[in-house]
């Protein structure tokens, strides 16, 4: 249930993870970095229907704020891919390492 309330925090308020991330302001600098978002909607155990659009924002928003730690990093969607992108849309997968292998080594 706290994880369901860090996605759904009440009123103007961040969650404890936010507060505490914009604390430390991590940096990836211009590494390569590749972030991978599922592009099907999932039901997550615990968390009723009318929740559902407000925890995918919210998952997507992270996703975004991960891939801004690096001035290089971009958020994929996947298409057709769930959870576990890896099982659902490998291609997906390999085609991110490899741009990002490529990213690095063309520095």
């Amino acid at each position: 249930m706290s994880e369901l309330a860090s996605f759904t925090p009440e009123g103007d308020e961040p969650d404890v993870n936010t507060r505490e991330l914009d604390a430390v302001h991590p940096s990836f600098g211009d590494k390569p970095l590749v972030v991978l978002s599922r592009g099907v909607e999932e039901g997550a155990p615990g968390v009723p229907p009318a929740y559902r659009p407000k925890v995918e924002a919210a998952w997507r928003a992270g996703h975004d704020r991960i891939a801004a730690l690096s001035t290089r990093g971009i958020n994929t969607i996947v298409p057709g891919a769930r959870h576990y992108i890896q099982i659902d849309r490998p291609e997906a997968v390999v085609t991110a390492v490899r741009r990002v292998v490529d990213a690095a080594r063309s520095r």
